[in-house]
């Protein structure tokens, strides 16, 4: 079980997906983190999932983006709990 917790986080790039944060697996908790002005050129600018039972809570996403789908959060998968996160881009 991978936990990323209170981090700052800010100013990434990733050639594919996942600007941020890639997790590839199950049962990750993703919580508390500050992400801003990531990008990927695929899916996911701030975070992208791939697998299921995993969990992104509490986090703030801003300035993020990417160039297919999920600007903020990204998921391939099932099971996966997002809740009380706030994503905005400014």
């Amino acid at each position: 079980k991978a936990t990323i917790k209170d981090n700052t986080i800010s100013d990434n790039t990733a050639k594919t997906n996942g600007g941020a944060i890639f997790v590839e697996g199950s049962n990750a908790v993703i919580s508390a983190n500050t992400i801003t002005n990531s990008k990927a050129s695929k899916n996911g600018g701030a975070i992208h999932l791939v697998g299921k039972s995993n969990t992104v809570s509490y986090n703030t996403i801003d300035k993020c983006s990417a160039t297919n789908k999920g600007g903020g959060i990204s998921v391939e998968g099932d099971s996966v709990k997002i809740q009380y996160n706030n994503i905005c881009y400014w």
